[in-house]
């Protein structure tokens, strides 16, 4: 096993140690050369626009909030498994104030649009560009584990990219202070446990269930935001999410991350016109 060649990195050199896979020299030719002709000449990513909106930054400097930090605009590198496989590239993610998201990831080398993701609370829309082929159905517990390898609410991926849970949200799941650098609350049978670094910001979290670690998210170094007046904002840059004892599930290397950034494009849960697409059913497991 080898990682990828540092090359496929170069203009993004900084974040290749977090993000770059292992991947052996016949998966490295199926993700990085592989790819249809057709998504080659035609995918690249769409631009999606932007306005800048007023956001109360000062407001967002501690782990406990007033409110989600939404909307926002995030760029970077990501690592995670897809149906099944191994998937690393440049992300754009933007999160709506009805706190939908929608995340792209891009093709190595050729910058191509691989992947979409789309999910809310209650739908998940996943668009294989390289394939042609979607699925559209409720964002449930088993859908997340089979297509991602991972069972992250959309409540968890805000908590996990910003580090800020809002106060509201705290006080409803029974959040309580065990000490001065670590909190817990508890959503149904879901225990989250919160170690606080010295700035007052997660160093890492856990999610439980009955006793048994689902997944636990480690950060390894915060970006400073600037703001209008005093301190900057401390945002998540380098984080990790395990599963287990052996290789991380996820690694996500953020580059820019833009709060108040709304997007002007909605969150349409239907497959983009212009292209053939066939309905994918659920991966085996």
């Amino acid at each position: 096993m080898r990682p990828l060649p540092k090359y496929l990195f170069r203009r993004r050199k900084v974040l290749y140690e977090e993000v770059a896979p292992a991947v052996s020299g016949a998966r490295l030719f199926a993700v990085c050369f592989a790819l249809p002709l057709a998504v080659l000449a035609s995918c690249t990513a769409p631009q999606l626009n932007f306005v800048q909106t007023t956001i109360d930054l000062p407001a967002y400097r501690s782990f406990l909030v007033p409110r989600p930090l939404l909307p926002f605009r995030a760029t970077g590198s990501l690592r995670f498994t897809y149906a099944g496989e191994a998937q690393a590239g440049e992300f754009i993610l933007f999160g709506s104030p009805l706190r939908a998201y929608r995340m792209q990831l891009l093709a190595p080398v050729t910058g191509a649009l691989a992947l979409e993701l789309r999910f809310d609370r209650e739908r998940m829309l996943l668009l294989d560009f390289a394939r042609d082929s979607y699925f559209l159905g409720g964002n449930t517990r088993e859908n997340r584990e089979r297509w991602i390898d991972l069972d992250i609410t959309p409540a968890e991926f805000l908590l996990m990219v910003s580090g800020r849970i809002s106060e509201a949200d705290f006080a409803a799941a029974g959040g309580r202070w065990i000490s001065g650098k670590q909190a817990q609350m508890t959503v149904g049978s879901v225990t989250y446990t919160f170690w606080l670094d010295g700035h007052g910001l997660p160093a890492r979290w856990n999610k439980m269930e009955h006793g048994q670690l689902l997944y636990r998210v480690e950060y390894r170094e915060y970006l400073s935001v600037p703001t209008a007046s005093g301190p900057p904002l401390r945002l998540p840059r380098k984080l990790r999410v395990y599963t287990g004892e052996g290789a991380p599930t996820m690694i996500l290397g953020v580059r820019e991350f833009l709060p108040g950034a709304r997007s002007l494009n909605p969150v349409a849960f239907v497959p983009p016109a212009g292209r053939e697409w066939r309905f994918t059913p659920l991966p085996s497991r």
